[in-house]
C-alpha cells in the first residue's frame, strides 16, 4: 500500500510539473482545419483565385493559455508574398488583432480565427494579386502563455 501511495504521489507531481503554468496542458500553439472559404466562411473553396479576388480564410488555433478568469490574450499578423518572394504593399505583418482579449469559457485555449485579404481594402494598397503561387504567413502570439505560432499556406492566382 505504501509503494502504491508513493507511486501515486510521484505520478501526481510529474503531471503537475508537466502542466505547470499552463492551465490547458498545451506546451505550444498549433492550428487545424485551415480552409480557404467563401465570403461567409461557410463553404471551402479551392485555393485558386483571380487577380482582383478577395481571399477568405478560416482556421482553429489552439493551445492558448487562459488566465484564472478564463480569458486568452493574443495577437495575429499576416504577411503575403508574391511568386517572386516580394511582400505586397500593406501586407507585411498586417495586424488583424493586437492583444485581443477573448473569454473562452474554459481552459481548453481554442479559438476560431478568420482572415480576409484582397486589393479592394484601403489598408492593402495594391491593385491586383500577381499571377502564380503566392505565400501567406500567419503569426499568432499568445501573450499569457508566452508562446507563438507561425505557419504558411499558398494560393494560386490565374488570369482565367
Amino acid at each position: 500500500m505504501k509503494k502504491f501511495l508513493v507511486l501515486l504521489l510521484v505520478l501526481a507531481l510529474t503531471l503537475g510539473v508537466a502542466t505547470a503554468g499552463c492551465l490547458n496542458g498545451y506546451d505550444e500553439l498549433d492550428y487545424e482545419d485551415f480552409e480557404f472559404t467563401d465570403e461567409n466562411y461557410e463553404e471551402t473553396v479551392d485555393p485558386e483565385f483571380g487577380p482582383e479576388e478577395t481571399i477568405y480564410m478560416s482556421f482553429v488555433a489552439y493551445g492558448f493559455e487562459a488566465d484564472e478568469d478564463q480569458y486568452i490574450e493574443y495577437s495575429m499578423y499576416m504577411t503575403i508574398e508574391n511568386p517572386d518572394g516580394e511582400i505586397y504593399d500593406g501586407i507585411d505583418e498586417y495586424r488583424f488583432w493586437d492583444e485581443q482579449r477573448d473569454h473562452i469559457g474554459g481552459d481548453w485555449g481554442e479559438v476560431e480565427l478568420q482572415a480576409t485579404a484582397g486589393p479592394e481594402y484601403e489598408d492593402m494598397p495594391f491593385e491586383t494579386w500577381d499571377e502564380g503561387e503566392n505565400t501567406i504567413t500567419f503569426k499568432i502570439i499568445d501573450h499569457i502563455g508566452d508562446k507563438d505560432l507561425e505557419f504558411t499556406k499558398t494560393f494560386t492566382v490565374t488570369n482565367t
